[in-house]
Formats: C-alpha cells, structure tokens, sequence
C-alpha cells in the first residue's frame, strides 16, 4: 500500500506526506513487513526574514521486520537545504542531514553532515557560468566510522556550443574503530 498526499499553501511552501507498507514473502514462513512514513516541506522561508531565501526539508522513519527476526531495523533520516540570495550574482547554501539506523541483529549506526557553499555567477570575455566554493564536515559512527572535513570548489561555463565543466576537491578522511 503506498499513499501520498500534498498541499501547497497561499504563502507558496508545499507540504507532502507519505506513507508506504510493504509485505514481501507473504505466502511464506517468514513474512517480511517494511513501513515508511515521511513528510517533505519546500518552498520560500517563512516571517520574510531573509526575503527570496527558500528551503527544502525532508524527513522520514522507517522499520523493516521479518517473522525470523533476523531482519530487524529502525531508519529515522532528516535533510535540510536552505538558500540565501546575497545579491544579485550569490547564492549562499547550506546543507544539514541526519541519519540514524538501529539494527537489532548487527552494529546500529548514525551520521551527520553539514555543507557551507556558494554559487556566483559571472561574465568574462564571453563566457558565462558559475563557479561554486564549499566546505564540508560528515561523521558516521558504528560500523566503519568516518570522519570527513573537505574543500570543494566547482566552475561551469560556456561560450558559444563550447562549455566547460571542472571540479577539484580535497578532503582528510579519519576512519576510527568503535
């Protein structure tokens, strides 16, 4: 059964919801039953506080279980996007997520990560395009944890039918044991 419902309200965000249940193996002796639930919200950031700023948040719980219990698990996970304008060629972005995974049979496991970055556009001797900086921290922690903090920086442009796209990064990995 998957249902899905969604509104989009007179001050421009929408809201959607969504659910889903799924039996697999069911004329088995181990069913197995998965349930999801989530709420997405997206639009302009509401009180007009930072005016043309606008957002994305996506949520969801989910559960997985067979009759055998040796398929039992928990996912709870949240995204957040915001972007600022800042002008008339910036964009700010920041970005957070959240993801939590509980298995009763195996190592459970959560991480985070937050981005920083921004986009500017520009104009140069014929080219136009973007070039986008931004920096980045992830965690994870249970089976191979992992520390990230990283350094990006992306351009794409084009002139004519002629375009280029380029990215670079750099980042320290730090995988720990628990």
């Amino acid at each position: 059964v998957d249902g899905r419902a969604g509104w989009r309200f007179d001050n421009g965000i929408a809201a959607n919801a969504r659910a889903l249940h799924v039996i697999d193996a069911l004329e088995s002796s181990n069913e197995r039953r998965t349930r999801t639930a989530g709420l997405s919200l997206s639009g302009p950031l509401p009180g007009g506080l930072v005016p043309g700023a606008t957002g994305y948040w996506d949520t969801f719980y989910s559960d997985a279980r067979n009759e055998a219990r040796t398929v039992d698990t928990d996912t709870l996970s949240s995204r957040l996007d915001l972007n600022f304008p800042a002008g008339r060629d910036l964009l700010i972005r920041f970005g957070a997520n959240f993801l939590e995974f509980n298995d009763d049979n195996a190592r459970d496991s959560t991480s985070y990560g937050v981005t920083l970055a921004a986009d500017r556009n520009f104009s140069l001797e014929g080219w136009s395009g973007v070039i986008s900086p931004e920096v980045h921290f992830r965690d994870r922690s249970g089976l191979s944890a992992l520390e990230e903090t990283g350094a990006g920086i992306s351009l794409v442009a084009h002139r004519g039918g002629h375009a280029v796209d380029l990215s670079a990064g750099i980042g320290y990995f730090d995988a720990r044991t628990a």
